[in-house]
């Protein structure tokens, strides 16, 4: 029981560090404050169609700065008795290791390893699916919604809009033109591949916050495609092919929201009918 206790104890304290490191991290690539490891001079470096607006790059931040909601509530002992039990006893290994993930995913993307960067995403994306299953099944941990499960549902959104962009960076990065035939057609089937796969996981694990991520990737793409941009690589072909995948997009999740809203308070009346 004791050591039961001293190995809670250590998850805690482990990830209450591992998230201001990555905090810390996200910040430093994210902006100019050295510029060796500028994740804005790795961008410039590589571009391409499915670059998204410099301002999309901040919602790490956003997500990063939620999640804090959950560590630092984790940590206390009063409030959020039954969410801080499944916290410490489920959560926060989990979160330990979405941040190492995350931490070395920063270092390898600042160093333009590409290939190698789009392999640990596809890991981190494996683990992350994972906690968010973990999070749909365990009512003390969805419960309120706002503590973790939305910021990690926007967490997983965002991260496959990301996997997918380093993917292609990786494709460009070895001589292919992204403006040629082949290659917009491949970023044409990636983005529907990007909005497909969110409304699946939304549909499965029921989390409202996953494709805003999404949304929010491809009104980046729409922001460098609109006909009077200043971006060199904008297409006017690809711009239509990606409002009108907003726009699918968009109304799915309208529906799949309405559709979750209504039924809640349906299963809301039936328990309140039972009482």
């Amino acid at each position: 029981m004791k050591q039961k206790s001293e190995h809670r104890v250590l998850y805690l304290r482990t990830t209450m560090i591992s998230y201001f490191l990555v905090l810390c991290l996200q910040w430093i690539f994210s902006t100019s404050f050295v510029e060796s490891v500028s994740l804005n001079q790795v961008v410039e470096e590589v571009p391409h169609v499915l670059l998204p607006a410099k301002f999309t790059f901040y919602l790490w931040i956003i997500i990063l700065l939620w999640e804090a909601l959950a560590v630092f509530i984790g940590q206390v002992r009063q409030g959020f008795e039954r969410y801080n039990q499944s916290y410490q006893l489920l959560a926060a290994p989990k979160l330990v290791e979405l941040y190492f993930y995350h931490a070395i995913y920063l270092l390898l993307w600042s160093q333009k390893l590409y290939l190698f960067t789009f392999v640990l995403m596809m890991l981190y994306l494996r683990q992350i699916i994972s906690f968010m299953k973990l999070i749909s099944y365990k009512s003390s941990l969805n419960e309120p919604n706002w503590l973790l499960k939305l910021p990690i549902g926007l967490h997983t959104g965002w991260l496959i809009s990301m996997t997918v962009y380093i993917f292609y960076s990786y494709l460009v990065s070895k001589g292919l033109n992204s403006h040629n035939g082949w290659m917009l057609s491949l970023a044409c089937l990636l983005l529907f591949a990007i909005a497909t796969v969110s409304a699946y996981l939304y549909a499965r694990y029921g989390n409202q916050a996953i494709m805003p991520a999404v949304l929010i990737f491809q009104l980046g793409l729409l922001y460098h495609h609109y006909p009077s941009s200043s971006f060199v690589l904008r297409h006017n072909f690809f711009y239509l092919v990606i409002a009108v995948l907003f726009i699918l997009t968009l109304a799915v999740y309208i529906r799949y929201l309405r559709y979750q809203i209504n039924q809640k308070s349906f299963n809301s009346f039936n328990i309140g009918g039972k009482l």
